[in-house]
């Protein structure tokens, strides 16, 4: 990576998106990511029946996942089958479906078309593609997987003023996100 201006903390992304015991810093620090430097709206969440996070502005809406692997992350079918939980969630907003009721942290005037899911990870290996274009045939939901690096070079260019993060719904196109190449 070049020159930037990102904090150490979010740098140090690069090494906790890699040790398996630090997920919960990786969802914490990338959280906070999302709303110091790219300027969205953040939420954490975790635990039972709730993604990791929600990104959004009162236009467009991620659900995040995020995997701290040290090999990388592949095709998990259960993870798959999780987030597919989550949106299917997120779509009928059903108490009785899902009594945590996390999807009402968006902001209610987001359409409902305008939602995307997210899998943030050290890096993406094997057959994963599969799992971006199965939750998207399963839920007429398109999404991403940004590695880390991606994640940082993208806060990197917001910063910069290269990047609008508003855009960020243009890059769901379900395959691996790339901001700079």
């Amino acid at each position: 990576m070049n020159k930037t201006d990102l904090s150490a903390k979010y740098i140090e992304l690069l090494e906790i998106a890699y040790d398996g015991k630090r997920n919960r810093d990786f969802e914490i620090v990338t959280a906070e990511l999302f709303k110091k430097v790219y300027g969205l709206q953040s939420i954490l969440l975790g635990g039972g029946r709730k993604p990791d996070a929600i990104v959004f502005t009162d236009k467009f809406g991620f659900i995040i996942d995020t995997k701290a692997y040290g090999e990388g992350y592949s095709k998990s079918i259960s993870q798959a089958d999780e987030m597919i939980r989550y949106i299917e969630d997120n779509k009928r907003r059903d108490i009785n479906r899902n009594p945590t009721e996390w999807w009402i942290d968006f902001d209610p005037i987001i359409p409902q078309n305008q939602f995307y899911f997210m899998w943030v990870s050290s890096k993406f290996v094997g057959r994963f593609q599969e799992q971006l274009d199965y939750t998207a045939s399963q839920t007429s939901t398109n999404g991403g997987a940004l590695n880390v690096e991606q994640l940082l070079l993208g806060a990197d260019a917001v910063l910069k003023g290269i990047l609008d993060a508003n855009t960020l719904p243009l890059y769901m196109k379900n395959k691996e996100i790339e901001f700079i190449s």
